[in-house]
């Protein structure tokens, strides 16, 4: 409330249960006035939540929208890109242990859901 522009993690039904999801961004939104505002980061972690490259794009297809209407949206950003590298992954072993979270996979191959960003966006 303090800044130049208010950021938020949205991860509404997922780690944040909500039966209303549009409602809940328009009230968040709407709490900062004529401040711009910036989702930092929404998306899907797995294996936290499962759905895989399917929930990804109706996540996709259904917050984009809701964000682009908001008049003083200055952006949003997806999480996650890509696969990634890590020692607490789920898959692989070793230096190739690695999060499923991305719409490309570790080498950079795409998921449908990186077409449907590139589209969307």
């Amino acid at each position: 409330m303090y800044g130049d522009i208010a950021m938020w993690n949205e991860y509404l039904g997922l780690w944040q249960p909500c039966d209303d999801i549009e409602g809940v961004i328009r009230r968040t939104y709407e709490k900062f006035g004529d401040k711009p505002s910036l989702v930092s980061e929404f998306g899907l972690c797995e294996p936290a939540f499962p759905g895989g490259d399917k929930r990804r794009i109706e996540i996709l297809l259904e917050r984009i929208p809701i964000y682009r209407s908001l008049p003083n949206m200055a952006g949003y950003v997806w999480f996650s890109l890509n696969d990634y590298r890590t020692h607490c992954g789920e898959s692989g072993q070793g230096k190739l242990k690695q999060r499923i979270h991305g719409s490309t996979d570790l080498y950079g191959n795409e998921k449908p859901s990186y077409r449907i960003f590139s589209e969307i966006s």
